[in-house]
């Protein structure tokens, strides 16, 4: 037997353009499993890197395939940023979007974003 646990995943990047068509270069990326404290992935700092984008990419990819759940905040940016940069499709794994349970939540909050919740 299989147990799944749940994973959120946070990346870090350079300076998002407005109206660009890729989502900006990822250089850090935070992961926590389940209640586990969590983990910060730094690949792309000019200094302090404690990883590097090959071991980031195969630990997206063993993710995706585990079956178990990725959540994020605002899934669209970062499924985005995880497909572009790491070519890792999401495919048939559960994500949750806590942007969205947000709102659901709460449709009349003035901010959806991380920080004021």
């Amino acid at each position: 037997m299989t147990l799944l646990l749940d994973y959120t995943l946070d990346f870090e990047t350079e300076k998002i353009v407005d109206g660009s068509p890729t989502p900006p270069k990822p250089v850090g990326m935070a992961l926590k499993r389940g209640s586990d404290p969590g983990i910060y992935y730094a690949f792309g700092h000019p200094t302090g890197n404690n990883t590097n984008w090959g071991y980031v990419a195969i630990a997206l990819e063993k993710l995706v395939k585990n079956g178990n759940t990725l959540i994020f905040h605002n899934a669209h940016f970062d499924v985005g940023v995880m497909d572009y940069w790491f070519k890792v499709k999401p495919g048939d794994t559960r994500i949750r979007d806590t942007m969205l349970e947000a709102f659901l939540v709460n449709p009349n909050s003035d901010a959806l974003g991380l920080k004021p919740l």
